[in-house]
């Protein structure tokens, strides 16, 4: 009776105590969670990457499937895929994981919790618990150490969107996201004291918080067909050039993925805070 127990058991987790992976045609839709399955050793499963991917090397000729909310549906099915990863609001990739019965996992990406959240959940999923632990144990370690090599707080304010040429549409950086939380961690204190994640404000915001530095993140700007420069040109117009010195464009993608990366955002936040004049 012993024995039939231990072998109905055993047929039990058989599926579990496989070394064949569960999945092996992976599909993440956004940059973020494409680095997460990279990072975590298992960039070989992945099949396609929405369309602006542009790191890990080895994921960078895959098929291109389109961007967030805005997923290629022909493409997508045309890579069979096994796992599909995207975000809890995709809403259009929850619509055709229904249609086409597809088998799709959801998660958050807002904050650093969540992110490191995310990595133990892919990592459960594709048999990487391990590494999934390690490189959690790894950002936590990374962030730590930059928060203790910060010497003095800053105000800052970062821009996320705006006209060209103007500051009309002004959008910048506000709280509860995890852009916010690497800046606190670099020693920047976000000017911005509302409760939105993303705010719409008037150039009054200059005037009202007085910034010692400003961010300026411009991650699509080659697409745009612009180069730092001309940004910086309305930067040394503005109040008249009030902010020279003070001012940095960041065009690197990394600045805004919120992926396995972020130890390497937040010491990009802290150079920049420290490199521009008081």
């Amino acid at each position: 009776m012993r024995a039939c127990k231990g072998l109905l058991l055993l047929l039990l987790l058989s599926p579990f105590l496989s070394s064949t992976p569960l999945y092996k045609r992976v599909v993440p839709l956004s940059p973020a969670l494409t680095e997460m399955v990279a990072a975590l050793g298992e960039g070989g499963r992945i099949v396609g990457v929405p369309t602006f991917t542009q790191f890990p090397e080895e994921v960078k000729r895959l098929p291109r499937i389109g961007v967030f909310q805005n997923v290629n549906t022909e493409v997508l099915l045309s890579l069979h895929p096994d796992l599909i990863l995207a975000y809890r609001e995709d809403v259009k990739a929850r619509n055709i994981c229904s249609r086409y019965k597809l088998e799709c996992r959801f998660f958050a990406h807002k904050t650093l919790q969540d992110i490191q959240e995310t990595i133990g959940g892919i990592g459960a999923l594709l048999g990487r618990t391990k590494e999934a632990k390690g490189l959690n144990d790894r950002i936590r370690r990374g962030l730590g150490e930059v928060k203790k090599s910060v010497p003095r707080r800053l105000r800052v304010l970062v821009v996320v969107d705006r006209e060209i040429g103007s500051f009309q549409n002004l959008y910048i950086l506000g709280r509860g996201d995890f852009l916010s939380e690497l800046l606190d961690l670099a020693g920047g204190e976000n000017v911005y004291t509302g409760g939105l994640t993303y705010a719409r404000v008037s150039q009054e915001i200059f005037y009202t918080s007085k910034p010692e530095r400003i961010i300026e993140l411009a991650p699509s700007l080659s697409e745009r067909g612009l180069t730092p420069e001309r940004l910086m040109q309305d930067w040394e117009r503005f109040q008249g050039g009030v902010y020279r010195g003070r001012v940095s464009v960041v065009t690197d993608p990394l600045a805004v993925i919120p992926g396995p990366r972020v130890v390497e955002t937040a010491r990009l936040l802290r150079r920049l805070l420290r490199s521009l004049k008081p």
